[in-house]
């Protein structure tokens, strides 16, 4: 409760309390800072929550992710390409999605590796991430995910094949 309070306040001045919060103990104190550094959005936050994105517990990492998408900062890239491998769907989810905010075309060959995910909203979030960075180089993998078995999942590479631009996504 107090964390989220403080949280709420949305001032850089309560970072160092949310940054000792994040490297709580406690489970729900952590996701509670977690969230919070990365409403906020500021850049001091990105150390805490590079680790915490690094953390044991799957649901803190997958806070973590949803947090840096939040500051959209490139020193997160590294880490979120690596989160891309973590087995949990979730967690892969919100870092395919991050690197879609951040949009850099660095995450391109990983996020055409998870547009084949096992599970359709790791491909539907790397389908948007795709359209959002824009880059020529995904057109050939969002054709065929335009042909996914997941509605979802062809709505977003439609979508991103439109976002793209290119006369290269119309089928022939």
């Amino acid at each position: 409760f107090v964390v989220e309070t403080l949280g709420k306040i949305k001032s850089e001045q309560v970072i160092p309390a949310l940054l000792k919060g994040a490297k709580n103990l406690d489970l729900d104190v952590r996701k509670e800072a977690i969230f919070w550094l990365g409403e906020i959005g500021s850049e001091q936050g990105i150390h805490a929550l590079l680790e915490a994105a690094q953390d044991s517990d799957s649901v803190v990492r997958k806070w973590a992710t949803h947090a840096l998408s939040k500051i959209e900062s490139e020193q997160a890239i590294p880490t979120l390409l690596q989160s891309l491998e973590h087995s949990s769907p979730d967690v892969r989810k919100e870092s395919a999605c991050a690197l879609g905010k951040i949009g850099s075309e660095t995450a391109v060959p990983s996020l055409l590796k998870t547009l084949k995910d096992a599970n359709s909203g790791v491909r539907e979030c790397s389908a948007k991430a795709l359209g959002r960075i824009a880059s020529g180089q995904a057109i050939p993998a969002l054709l065929q995910a335009a042909r996914d078995s997941d509605y979802s999942v062809r709505s977003r590479a439609v979508e991103a094949l439109g976002e793209i631009g290119s006369e290269q996504a119309i089928p022939t």
